[in-house]
């Protein structure tokens, strides 16, 4: 300690002052870095956060075009069953369907979207699988009747079903977005509180350690000059 004290009595004192300040300064801009790091991590993962939930309501979207190219497909085979160029179209549309189903349950956190997942995939596989079988083999014996009855009483009916389900996961989409951008805005405001408490926190310290130097320098001025005279 003596060391110290011997070197802090050697000292001028501006330096004295700068020594006071400097680490008062130091602790400013760390705060303020700090703060400001954490406000940027905060955009950041607000902004992968929003994306996300884009991305999750545009395979909502495509997949109701999808099950919209179905029944088109659907409806051309009726009139023409030998129609290839529809069946390929379904058939495509099926498989990317599928697909879709799988990427939406990569949304793993949503328990309301597996749910609507899960229901959709039952519609299919319990309903409108089978009857798509139905109506192939109606349409493969040309029988036009049995086809537009199986269709209109029964596929129609389920397809409807599973529309409304489709709706319904549109919906959740929707809602989970508005969810994120409150969540993501509400934070931004407590980071940018966060900033500005650090900010105002460091310049009250800072100034603080100014007050205390100046009133000490006031001192050593007023005892100087009272030396003089």
């Amino acid at each position: 300690m003596r060391p110290l004290a011997s070197l802090a009595s050697r000292l001028s004192f501006s330096a004295k002052i700068y020594a006071a300040l400097i680490p008062a300064l130091l602790v400013w801009i760390i705060a303020i870095g700090l703060a400001l790091f954490s406000l940027r991590e905060g955009f950041h993962k607000g902004s992968a956060d929003l994306l996300a939930d884009m991305r999750l309501r545009e395979l909502a979207f495509e997949t109701m075009g999808l099950l919209q190219s179905q029944d088109d497909a659907s409806k051309t085979l009726i009139i023409d069953s030998s129609n290839s160029e529809a069946t390929t179209r379904k058939l495509a549309s099926y498989d990317q369907m599928q697909a879709h189903f799988d990427a939406l349950l990569k949304f793993g956190d949503d328990a309301a979207i597996r749910e609507c997942i899960a229901s959709l995939r039952t519609i299919d596989t319990k309903e409108l699988r089978p009857l798509d079988t139905q109506l192939l083999e109606a349409m493969a014996m040309d029988d036009s009747k049995t086809t537009k009855k199986i269709y209109f009483e029964q596929y129609m009916p389920s397809e409807g079903k599973f529309r409304k389900e489709l709706e319904r996961l549109l919906e959740r989409t929707a809602a989970r977005m508005e969810e994120t951008k409150e969540r993501v805005h509400e934070e931004e405001r407590h980071q940018l509180l966060s900033l500005a408490v650090s900010a105002l926190i460091g310049t009250t310290v800072l100034f603080s350690i100014m007050f205390v130097v100046i009133s000490r320098m006031n001192v050593r001025f007023s005892t100087m000059c009272g030396t003089i005279r």
